[in-house]
Formats: structure tokens, C-alpha cells, sequence
């Protein structure tokens, strides 16, 4: 395996063995959901974010392509409010993702107008790695990782 840079990482809850990924480089942000969403980055779990924030990032990556349009995630994660606070809302749950670590990944969440996605350039999406690991016949490292998760599935 080619050194890219990256730190070396044990395997631990917020990582990803390295050794399974097809290539050689890992972006330094990891998104996991097993045992509930969290983000780590270079192998630390970061700072906890809230409960729509956490709502927000498990439904981009349980969703193919990572994206979404704006309308459709403020509906769901505010379904009670007017759309003017809907929006509102949704723009203060990105701003704390961004917020969480602007220096190490400013940009695993990307938006425009109309769209926000998970930018997979910069991320890691456990789920991208469980059905990966699937496809290549192998039973996923978090599977292995997870004790007790043969009987929740």
C-alpha cells in the first residue's frame, strides 16, 4: 500500500480498516451510523452535533447519490413549521456541520440553491463501505466491529 500522507489508524469505533478500501488514499472524514451517526476525522470522534444535524447526515448517506433538495429535507426534518422557518432551520443545521471542524474538512457537506450532498471526495460513508465490501463478497469490517448487531439486522 503507497503511503499517501495520511495517518496510520487503528481500528477503533470511528474507523474504517484501510486495508479493505480498493484504493490507497483515505479522505479524513468518516461518517458512521451503526450505533448512531457520528463523524469522525484522522480516527477522532468529533464534537457531538444535534439531533437534526445527525437526522440530516444519516438521510444523504442512506440515500443513492448522497443529495437532496433543500424543499424536500427541510419538509422532512420540520414537517410542523411554515417553510420560511423550515428553510431557516436547515440552514442553521449546515452551518453546524461546517462549523464542526472548518479547518480539517470545511467542505464533506456541500449545498447550492437547490441541492445538498454529501461530497464523497472528502468522505467516507459507512454505508458506501458496508455494500462495497458486500459486492466484493466479504463480510464488512463493521459488521465484525459491531458486537451484538447480528441480532438487530
Amino acid at each position: 500500500m503507497v503511503d499517501q500522507g495520511y495517518p496510520k489508524r487503528p481500528l477503533g469505533p470511528c474507523i474504517f480498516d484501510p486495508m479493505a478500501q480498493p484504493a490507497p488514499t483515505h479522505p479524513p472524514v468518516f461518517l458512521r451510523l451503526f450505533g448512531g451517526p457520528r463523524l469522525c476525522i484522522d480516527g477522532q470522534p468529533i464534537a457531538p452535533v444535534g439531533r437534526n444535524a445527525n437526522a440530516l447526515l444519516g438521510y444523504l448517506a442512506l440515500i443513492p447519490g448522497h443529495s437532496e433538495r433543500r424543499a424536500k429535507l427541510a419538509g422532512l426534518l420540520w414537517d410542523e413549521l411554515p417553510d420560511i422557518k423550515a428553510r431557516q432551520n436547515l440552514r442553521q443545521t449546515l452551518y453546524e456541520l461546517r462549523s464542526v471542524s472548518p479547518d480539517v474538512a470545511p467542505n464533506f457537506v456541500g449545498s447550492d440553491r437547490e441541492r445538498i450532498w454529501l461530497n464523497t471526495d472528502v468522505a467516507v460513508i459507512e454505508t458506501d463501505e458496508l455494500f462495497a465490501a458486500l459486492d466484493r463478497s466479504e463480510v464488512p469490517e463493521v459488521l465484525l466491529q459491531s458486537p451484538g448487531i447480528a441480532e438487530r439486522l
